[in-house]
Formats: C-alpha cells, structure tokens, sequence
C-alpha cells in the first residue's frame, strides 16, 4: 500500500497510482484532499488499484456520500475519532456498500487500540487492522494486559472481570496514567518550548535588520 497523505489532485493521483500499479499495489490511501469527493470518485473509478479513505473522518454522516458517489472500495475509520458506537456504524454501511473495513492505527493511547481491535474482531468484513510500531509498541506502556502484534498478528487483550470491575473494552489505563491526564505535562513543555523557539526566532530577525 502506499499513502498518499491527501496531497495529489485527482489527475496526479490516477497518474502516480497507475505507475505504481506494475508493482502490484495493494491499495492507494488518501490520495486526494478530504473535501474532494468528486476528485475522490473519479480515482476511484480511473485506477485499477483498491483506493483507501477515511482515517480523518469522524461520522457515517461523512462517509455516506462517499459510498453513494464509490469513492473507495476500503475505508479505514479511527476509533480515537469515531468512538465504539460510530465505528460499528461506520463498518456496517460498508459493508452494504461492499466495502472491506481495514481500521487505521490508533492515534490516541492504548485503550483507544484495545477497543479498535475488539470491535474489528466482531465485524465480517474486516480483513486486516493497520499496525504502526511507532505509535502501538510505544502506547503499551499506557494500558495493561497483553495486547500485542507478534508475527504479523494482533493478539486481543485480555483482562480479568470481576463483580466490582466490569471494564467494558479488555485493557485498562495505568493507574499513573489515571492519576496524571495524559498530555497536560507534555503540552505545557510543548508550549514552552514553542514560545522560546519563536522569540529566538524573532530576535534573529532583530539582528539582521540594518538600522538607518
């Protein structure tokens, strides 16, 4: 497969996926901006290579004219947007649209890959789960239980449930997780350091401007 990062008009796109065709491409993801859907519809119908949208898009209502206009023949919903009850929603209108479903990597921690893992498991038309070593094996370390890829599987998580603790998704945040709202610490750096990087900047400005 080979993402094409919503960069490429409809003309480029056809023409780039129809020279990576003689390498047996699987499918082309995003190949055209979001809000073209016309651009989308007519890749889809000028290539002979599966096309793959969907990863930025939040509900069925956004889908929808996308599977009327048969934009794509695999749409990869990300359940860190959609949530569990959209996602399902989602991966059943395509299937009446005989669509496959191939979910795109979390974005957001563990728990977010957990319930995209168990929702894909409970669908008949999801071939495979997109699986990224940069973003799964780094979120482990937020989540316990034993979910994992080994060998090109994905095993489910598991998670013991008793009376008083009924998890409805296998796999729970740490308790530091918990105790510390992910992102707060990281985002008040991120500020910080963007602050210092853009005065840094401006004074470099200063410096060169040749004063009268």
């Amino acid at each position: 497969m080979c993402d094409m990062h919503w960069k490429w008009t409809a003309l480029q796109a056809i023409k780039l996926i129809d020279a990576m065709d003689r390498h047996d491409l699987w499918f082309a993801e995003a190949p055209c901006q979001p809000e073209d859907i016309d651009g989308q519809a007519q890749v889809a119908a000028s290539v002979r290579t599966s096309v793959a949208l969907g990863e930025e898009w939040r509900t069925a209502y956004e889908y929808r004219p996308r599977f009327v206009k048969r934009c794509m023949d695999i749409v990869q919903p990300e359940m860190g947007h959609t949530g569990v009850t959209e996602f399902m929603k989602i991966a059943r209108m395509a299937e009446a649209f005989h669509c496959k479903v191939i979910p795109h990597a979390s974005i957001g921690i563990g728990i977010f890959q957990a319930a995209s893992l168990h929702a894909a498991a409970a669908l008949p038309n999801v071939p495979y789960h997109e699986y990224q070593h940069s973003i799964f094996d780094k979120n482990l370390r937020y989540v316990s239980g034993d979910m994992r890829c080994v060998a090109g599987f994905f095993h489910l998580p598991r998670a013991s449930v008793t009376a008083s603790n009924r998890p409805p998704m296998s796999g729970t945040c740490r308790q530091a997780l918990k105790r510390e709202p992910f992102g707060r610490n990281t985002m008040k750096l991120r500020r910080r350091q963007m602050l210092a990087a853009t005065a840094a900047t401006l004074a470099a400005r200063r410096s060169r401007v040749r004063r009268p």
